[in-house]
């Protein structure tokens, strides 16, 4: 039987389009490894330095979170506009501009902390474009889960000292890691992995050519680690997503249904394996629970401090004011090169509350519903509830004022940004400008070419 000329020249577009994605240029996947590699490996990289004295330069380790961004960072200036997605959005710019300009009348002591959070907040928006023009966010999420997770097995072999719970790990008298921090990114990895894996079974479209078992053991270790931090926080929030996950698949398996018991079954004997049940039991019978380790204490003294300081409540203090005004009222911990006295305030929505004022507290509530709304309007479309489970668990986390905190803030702000804008699925155009020899059209294009090809047959 003939076939029609449009029907030949399909078969040579299917031809060239059956080819798989050329890999990116090697700037790009070198920014992508440095960014999301290093920054996983940063919560490890202090203690191990100081644990095995590696050696490794003081300005190097604290502005590492900058150093790795550096490369993404350029590259993605020049792919804000057109790929800014959510990142280039008015909410979170306005956002932004007011944070940067409390910079302005901020303590005088605090202001190179103040440059130095408002830095960290604005290199998130060009990595953001950055991944959504390589359409990397699965990759960049399990660069930065596997790299993490080695980092903390590494610090797991070192035999650390921990002080209280197992997070809080100690070089000396000096306190290295945080357990609430360490809790907070392993909940943020385990969903990142669970997303990763949804949009590979998303593209592959077949459940049997998608792998599972490395994700699922990448995730169980994730949840390992959450649970030994015996944080709070991290065990409301993995508990929930847990749950969301579980009912948007038992939805459409019997299989899971099915399943729940053994699962329950599991999550046990791991308790019981990893021997923190009764730490967990102690941690949820503590007699200082109704004040929450004195965090209440904390919050009440802002109170005052607003008092004490005759603080305007539209602009508020300026960012990153807060700690030493804490300090200065309660007394809290020197540091070691300028001797200011700090504390942290332990609760995200009063911290941003004093130091951005109504305006601030206007913009953040803004950003925060626009936020939801993308997380549900995407998880709509594509029938996934990762999007609002990631940001749940940052909402929990935030009532203890842990994001902030985070070394590793720019990949995870990023990613989140990334994950709140469509995805490209980098099409022919974007294809081209990332190599100029490159001819082979996306995923959705090779799809569409196979269905117009059977329909000429």
């Amino acid at each position: 039987m003939s076939i029609s000329m449009p029907c030949v020249a399909m078969r040579k577009e299917q031809v060239r389009t059956s080819v798989s994605i050329v890999p990116l240029p090697f700037s790009y996947r070198a920014a992508l490894i440095i960014l999301f590699v290093g920054s996983g490996l940063i919560p490890a990289m202090n203690f191990l330095n100081l644990r095995w004295s590696l050696g490794i330069p003081g300005i190097i380790t604290d502005r590492a979170t900058l150093l790795v961004c550096l490369p993404a960072f350029c590259i993605g200036i020049k792919d804000y506009l057109n790929y800014g997605g959510f990142a280039k959005s008015p909410p979170i710019v306005f956002t932004l501009v007011w944070i940067a300009a409390t910079v302005l009348w901020v303590d005088p002591t605090e202001r190179g902390r103040s440059l130095v959070c408002v830095v960290t907040l604005l290199v998130t928006i060009p990595i953001c474009a950055f991944v959504r023009a390589t359409d990397a966010f699965g990759k960049s999420a399990r660069y930065f889960g596997i790299s993490f997770l080695c980092g903390m097995i590494a610090v797991q072999l070192s035999s650390p000292v921990f002080v209280g719970r197992w997070g809080d790990f100690a070089v000396g008298d000096q306190v290295v890691m945080n357990s609430n921090e360490i809790g907070f990114i392993c909940a943020i990895v385990a969903i990142l992995i669970y997303a990763a894996w949804q949009e590979g079974f998303a593209a592959s479209q077949k459940s049997s050519s998608h792998p599972w078992i490395f994700p699922a053991v990448c995730g169980t270790t994730a949840c390992a680690f959450a649970a030994m931090t015996v944080s709070r926080s991290a065990g409301a929030s993995l508990a929930v997503a847990s749950f969301g996950i579980w009912f948007h698949h038992a939805r459409r398996s019997v299989g899971m249904i099915i399943m729940t018991p053994i699962l329950i079954g599991m999550l046990g004997v791991g308790i019981f394996t990893l021997g923190i049940a009764d730490h967990w039991l102690e941690r949820l019978n503590d007699s200082d629970t109704s004040t929450l380790n004195g965090r209440t204490e904390i919050w009440d003294a802002i109170a005052a401090v607003q008092r004490r300081l005759g603080l305007n409540c539209v602009w508020g203090l300026g960012c990153a004011g807060i700690d030493k005004a804490l300090g200065e009222e309660l007394g809290g911990v020197v540091h070691p090169i300028d001797g200011i006295q700090r504390m942290h305030s332990h609760n995200m929505y009063l911290e941003l509350a004093v130091e951005l004022g109504l305006v601030g507290i206007f913009l953040v509530g803004t950003l925060s519903i626009s936020m939801l709304r993308a997380a549900m309007a995407l998880g709509r479309r594509d029938n996934t509830p990762w999007r609002s489970l990631l940001l749940l668990c940052i909402a929990v986390f935030s009532a203890a004022g842990v994001p902030t905190k985070v070394g590793c803030f720019p990949a995870i702000g990023a990613l989140v940004l990334a994950a709140l804008s469509p995805a490209t699925r980098r099409s022919a155009d974007v294809d081209r400008r990332l190599s100029p020899h490159f001819k082979v059209g996306s995923r959705h294009a090779q799809r569409e070419n196979y269905i117009r090809l059977r329909e000429c047959r």
